[in-house]
């Protein structure tokens, strides 16, 4: 009797096995962390080639069920080739100017994750709602474990980012407190597109968990999400009513997170925002203002290799769009932003929206795209959202 094989069902079933993998791979660092201490590059043992290796079978299994998906469009295929020859260009570039290659392609380290978005999408376009159903299922298994293990931190782990008034921040099973955060508010996005009503529960303990964790930017994604489902739920003229008193709300959060009761720790300062200083000193002409001056200058991935100042023009770039300007120019920063307005025009989900001001707010604060597990949660939801678009709402429905 043959194993029938659905590409679909598969492909969630490796998707939670890649997260599975995260487990594994930051096992090093979190052990340090239980032990006091921040695990250095020289002291990592590696095990993240285990992410790595998961993504390149799911991508060889992608390219095994070629023959059988959808084929893209003469459209896709133009935008694919014209990033494809613009990325090549800058690669080329930094060559001519002496670095060495893993430099450049640091860079690309935004795009690893795009196979995610490809086969999410196939998933989307496809309809086929019981596997994203299924990979919400498998993540809230994911949250329960977080929020557990994040719990029992509070009050046992060592404090080494600071103490909140409930305690240490925790850090699950990630290097830190923040990408604690970023991977639970992440799960409550992909919650909040569920078509099982009492899925939405599991939303809320994950933001719970983002709470825990003492990172501003989750607690204010997090606080958006919660915001933005009371949102949808009022009338056209309420909501504008609503607007009205949006920027008082941010501002009371922005203030309220900056607490050392809610963070942690003291802030001085807008340490996101001065990172700009330096970067702005980078752009010596306007040439490097149009394309960038050193693609994966701004990558953690160059910084853990070579250190933090190896290279003339490097630095620490906390953010997506910081990294995308330093390295791709200001063209590529409106080709990324064209590319999430285009997402929400071309959307009819009304979640769409949350998730574009999700993107662009976690943009301001990480290199999202190169941080994981995130970087695979908001590409399977990307590709999902594009794949849904054209599908009719009414039978966008499952039973409980």
């Amino acid at each position: 009797m043959q194993v029938k094989i659905k590409f679909s069902r598969d492909i969630i079933f490796f998707l939670s096995l890649l997260i599975i993998a995260a487990f594994i791979a930051s096992y090093p660092q979190v052990q340090a962390l239980w032990q006091g201490k921040v695990l250095t590059a020289e002291e990592d043992p590696g095990f993240r080639l285990i992410r790595e290796a998961m993504l390149i079978v799911i991508i060889f299994y992608t390219f095994f069920w070629s023959k059988q998906l959808p084929k893209p469009n003469y459209g896709q295929l133009t935008i694919l080739s014209f990033v494809s020859l613009y990325l090549f260009i800058e690669i080329i570039a930094m060559l001519y100017k002496g670095y060495p290659v893993t430099v450049p392609l640091s860079g690309l380290r935004v795009f690893q994750y795009v196979p995610i978005l490809y086969v999410a999408y196939i998933i989307g376009k496809e309809n086929e709602i019981e596997y994203y159903e299924k990979f919400v299922k498998f993540l809230k298994l994911f949250i329960f474990a977080q929020i557990v293990l994040g719990i029992y931190q509070v009050y046992n782990a060592p404090p080494i980012y600071g103490t909140t008034f409930l305690g240490a921040r925790p850090f699950g099973t990630f290097s830190s407190p923040n990408i604690y955060g970023l991977a639970l508010t992440s799960c409550a996005l992909i919650i909040s597109f569920s078509k099982i009503k009492k899925n939405q529960k599991w939303a809320f303990f994950a933001i719970f968990g983002a709470f825990l964790s003492g990172s501003r930017a989750a607690f204010i994604a997090a606080a958006m999400i919660l915001l933005y489902k009371l949102w949808v739920k009022f009338e056209n003229k309420v909501k504008l009513m609503i607007l009205t008193f949006a920027p008082i709300v941010g501002i009371g959060l922005y203030f309220t997170v900056r607490s050392k009761a809610i963070s942690g720790r003291t802030i001085e300062g807008e340490p996101r925002l001065q990172v700009w200083d330096k970067v702005l000193d980078n752009v010596n002409s306007f040439t490097d203002f149009l394309f960038g001056w050193g693609m994966g200058l701004g990558s953690n991935t160059v910084n853990t290799l070579f250190g933090y100042a190896h290279f003339k023009g490097q630095f620490v770039s906390d953010s997506t769009f910081v990294f995308i300007f330093s390295s791709f120019g200001i063209i590529g920063v409106f080709l990324y932003i064209i590319s999430l307005v285009a997402t929400l025009a071309y959307s009819k989900n009304k979640f769409t929206l949350l998730f574009v001001t999700f993107v662009v707010f976690y943009s301001n604060i990480f290199i999202i795209w190169e941080t994981f597990p995130a970087n695979v949660l908001l590409m399977f939801l990307w590709g999902w959202i594009l794949g849904q678009a054209n599908i009719n709402k009414n039978i966008m429905t499952i039973r409980p």
